[in-house]
C-alpha cells in the first residue's frame, strides 16, 4: 500500500492530455498549483484522521469519526462545508483497507 505522502501526490499529479512533463516543468507546475486540500491537515498533524479519510468511504463509520475529529480540533475557524465537499472528492467509493478490529487499530496507532 502507498503511503499517505505518496497518496496525496498520486492526488494532485496532472493528467492534462498535453503529453508527459519533464520535471522541471512538473515542479514549477506544483509549486504554481495549490497541494491537494488534505495535504495542511497532515501538516497541522492529522495525519491519521487524513489516512482513515483517504481510505474509507465518506459516509463510512470510522471516515465520519476522523472527519468530526478534524471539525472539532479546527472548531469555527475552518470552512466545514468546503471541507466535507473535499472528503467526498477524494475518499473512495469502496473502503481500501481491512476495517477490521486490527485494521481499524492499525490506523488509530500509525505514525
Amino acid at each position: 500500500m502507498a503511503t499517505l505522502r505518496e497518496r496525496i501526490q498520486n492526488l494532485t499529479q496532472d493528467t492534462s492530455p498535453m503529453g508527459a512533463m519533464s520535471d522541471t516543468d512538473r515542479e514549477i507546475a506544483m509549486n504554481a498549483m495549490p497541494s491537494n486540500p488534505m495535504q495542511p491537515l497532515v501538516d497541522l498533524g492529522f495525519e491519521d484522521e487524513v489516512n482513515v479519510i483517504l481510505s474509507n468511504p465518506s459516509e463510512s463509520e470510522i471516515s465520519m469519526q476522523a472527519q468530526q475529529r478534524i471539525i472539532n480540533a479546527m472548531g469555527t475557524g475552518m470552512d466545514i462545508d468546503n471541507f466535507l465537499m473535499e472528503v467526498v472528492k477524494v475518499a473512495p467509493d469502496e473502503p481500501e483497507l481491512d476495517t477490521g478490529a486490527d485494521g481499524i487499530m492499525g490506523l488509530m496507532s500509525a505514525e
